[in-house]
Parts: C-alpha cells; structure tokens; sequence
C-alpha cells in the first residue's frame, strides 16, 4: 500500500492507532473499534433532538421524546415530555405541551410548559402560556393569557 500524502498523515496516523506509537496529548471517546477508519464517534440518534427544518411544513401530531427542534412549519399539535427549541424562522399552528419550551419563533395556540417556558427577543406567542416557570425577554409578545405558576388544574404530562 502507497504512503498517504503528507497532509493526510496525521489524520491518518489519528484514525489508525497501529501506524505510529505517538498518542494524542488528551483522551478521546473509546469506539468499538479503534482501528477502523469509518467507526462513527457521533451520539446516538435516540438521544440526538428531532428537528423539523426550516424548509419543511408538517401537517399531523409530532410526539417528541428527550427533545426536539423545530426550524420550519408545524400544523398539529406538538406533545411530549422532553425540551422543545423552536427556532427563530418556526411557527407552529396547534397546542403545545412540553417539558421545557424555549420559544424564538411563532406559536399560535394553547402553551403549556411543564416545567419552564422561555421566550427570547423576537418570539410571537398568540394563544395561552401555562408553566411554573416562564422568562420574557425584552421584544418577545405574547397575544392572551398567562398562568405562571402551579400547574394546578392543569393536567400533568401525560408522558
């Protein structure tokens, strides 16, 4: 087999432990297999966020598990248990009940943030916000009422 050009060494020397005794100066995640190349060291995708991109519109119920970004358009509800991004460029047309919501975007519809909701500059919220916990930054609006507090009648997740 050929040298690898000399740009390619380190990386290559880096991804193939056997082809140098030099170690790297701080440790680096185990893999299943050190000496192959295309071992992925990336996380799980069940516990990676879902994520709705900002050029796509979704029509339906969307159940979220430990977390979820939304970029682009969701028609539906949107339930779970786990922490909701919703990004600056989102909407999302329907009831909204989450663990955490951390709202940039656009909500039309009844929020309920189990445990905190946080509104940053620029975020639109037209319906109801009910959380224990609930941060307006300055240039957010919120259009309707705001329950911040206990969660009393109110129902409890249902995840």
């Amino acid at each position: 087999m050929a040298e690898p050009p000399p740009e390619t060494r380190s990386l290559h020397s880096a991804l193939d432990p056997s082809s140098t005794p030099m170690r790297a100066p701080s440790p680096r995640p185990s893999s299943s297999s050190p000496s192959s190349p295309s071992t992925s060291t990336s996380t799980p995708a069940s516990s990676s966020p879902s994520l709705v991109p900002r050029e796509c519109r979704f029509l339906g119920s969307v159940f979220i598990g430990s977390g979820a970004e939304i970029h682009g358009e969701v028609v539906g509800p949107v339930r779970g248990a786990g922490r909701l991004v919703v990004g600056p460029d989102a909407k999302i047309r329907g009831a909204v009940e989450v663990g955490i919501l951390e709202l940039a975007g656009q909500v039309e519809g009844e929020i309920t943030a189990l445990e905190r909701a946080s509104l940053a500059e620029g975020a639109t919220l037209r319906g109801t916000l009910s959380s224990p916990s609930v941060r307006v930054a300055e240039g957010a609006h919120i259009q309707g009422p705001c329950r911040i507090g206990p969660l009393s009648g109110v129902a409890k997740s249902r995840f």
